[in-house]
């Protein structure tokens, strides 16, 4: 027999799981032991293990698929400890170094509802219950294990000492932390019949009112980078059930806009740290909460452009434009990516539709000088493209004669601005500058490499590694 003891809530587990190994021991009985603190090890354990007749007592915290295929087999047995999620991860940060994101991203990757309705056989063990019921839950242990136990015979006092009573859950979160851990935690909350969709409702709603806004979008990026760190393997689970739970929660209770708001925030830290794919798909699911949500189209045309997807990058800045005709922003970007869209595809264009993109360049660019006349360099790129098509005069009633001189070297003016800027210790204003470097010459290297440095130097690693390998 294997006996499989999930690891989480520790305290817990760790009662169950020494109840069982005490009453081998007791029984005279031999029976092998081992905790498990990854799916790896487990599975690596299960696959070396000689076939022995003797039972197996695991405790493990995440299930890989050989431990799973084990737990559907016949004669398997999984004693599963539940507790309010919420209240296991109070204690478990008591006298913790671990922080609530950390030990909530832990968590996390159990999802004990989606293996456990596979196993072949369960006994459930609720805290309610071995407070109440000390004795009985014991001996329904043994008795699952085809032991029998009796307290007369049985000198293990020790098994008596089921940690005392904690304090309520709220008492160890800020209101930030209750809502968020409330929502991502909600698909094991119905299962284990902590709460039921009513009173999860009404406690989301009271939070919702009480928390301030900007800290629960921190609160979230901090569990963004956290999950990304802690999670290499599971991150995409984990990831989807946050959309699942926390996402959704905001939309069951008619609070749709709110949620598109947060999927299109972690979309923003995604594309900052160079995650694209991934933004991408946060982009969308704000879309899907909030259709007419205008800059996530513009973001997704963002995303799609810096992975060189032109023609969807130019459909998605489109799109932002018919929700929103003023949208300055999106008109730069859609000129700008018609213009790599011309120079990429040149030669396989006919003459008409080279004119065609070409006078829908010149239109965004002015439009984009009719919208923001302060924008840093758009005189300089609608005074280039003018030149470019030969129309000098054009291009020169732009610009002042300084500003005309300076135009071949624009893109070295900027990035040695940039230097200047990066030596002061002003990061953002170098930022800015190589930025614009790259949006006048989309091919250039230096900026990328700066852009890198800079990021690197605020030890900002997930977007400096991105612009390193752009």
């Amino acid at each position: 027999m294997i006996i499989f003891c999930n690891r989480i809530p520790y305290y817990q587990t760790a009662w169950s799981y020494r109840v069982l190994g005490e009453l081998y021991t007791q029984s005279g009985l031999d029976f092998q032991a081992g905790v498990f603190p990854d799916a790896v090890s487990l599975d690596r354990y299960l696959r070396l293990r000689q076939e022995e007749a003797i039972p197996l007592l695991l405790q493990f915290e995440v299930l890989g698929q050989d431990a799973l295929q084990e737990i559907q087999r016949e004669g398997a047995l999984v004693v599963y400890s539940h507790a309010d999620p919420r209240q296991a991860l109070g204690n478990t940060i008591t006298g913790s170094q671990e922080t609530v994101t950390e030990a909530v991203a832990k968590q996390l990757q159990c999802q004990p509802q989606a293996w456990l309705p596979l196993a072949h056989r369960v006994i459930w063990l609720k805290e309610k219950d071995i407070r109440e019921t000390l004795l009985g839950q014991i001996e329904a242990l043994a008795q699952a294990v085809g032991l029998t136990f009796n307290s007369q015979d049985y000198p293990i006092e020790n098994l008596f000492d089921f940690p005392s009573e904690s304090a309520p859950w709220q008492e160890y979160f800020t209101k930030e932390e209750q809502l968020l851990i409330h929502c991502l935690f909600k698909p094991l909350l119905l299962f284990g019949g902590d709460e039921t969709g009513e009173t999860f409702r009404e406690i989301f709603l009271n939070l919702v009112k009480e928390i301030n806004w900007p800290t629960w979008l921190d609160l979230l990026a901090t569990l963004q980078k956290d999950l990304w760190k802690i999670l290499p393997e599971q991150r995409e689970l984990v990831y989807q059930a946050i959309k699942n739970s926390l996402i959704d929660s905001f939309a069951d209770c008619g609070l749709g806009n709110q949620g598109a708001e947060i999927a299109h925030y972690l979309g923003n830290q995604f594309t900052q740290q160079g995650h694209f794919a991934l933004a991408q798909s946060w982009y969308l699911k704000a879309i899907e909460l909030e259709p007419e949500r205008y800059q996530s189209y513009y973001n997704l045309g963002v995303v799609n452009e810096k992975q060189q997807q032109w023609q969807s990058a130019i459909n998605y800045y489109r799109q932002a434009i018919r929700l929103n005709p003023q949208y300055a922003k999106a008109y730069y970007r859609l000129g700008l990516n018609l213009k790599q869209q011309l120079i990429n595809q040149r030669e396989n264009l006919e003459d008409q539709k080279k004119q065609a993109i070409t006078l829908e360049i010149g239109e965004c660019l002015t439009q984009v000088l009719n919208l923001d006349p302060n924008h840093p360099s758009i005189k300089f790129q609608l005074a280039k493209f003018w030149q470019d098509q030969g129309e000098s005069a054009k291009a020169k009633s732009l610009l002042t004669a300084k500003e005309w001189e300076l135009l071949p070297d624009f893109v070295a003016y900027l990035i040695n601005t940039g230097n200047q800027w990066e030596r002061r210790g002003k990061f953002l204003q170098a930022q800015n500058c190589y930025e614009m470097a790259l949006e006048f010459e989309p091919s250039a290297i230096e900026p990328l490499f700066n852009l890198a440095l800079i990021f690197e130097k605020q030890e900002k690693l997930p977007e400096a590694i991105a612009y390193y390998r752009q």
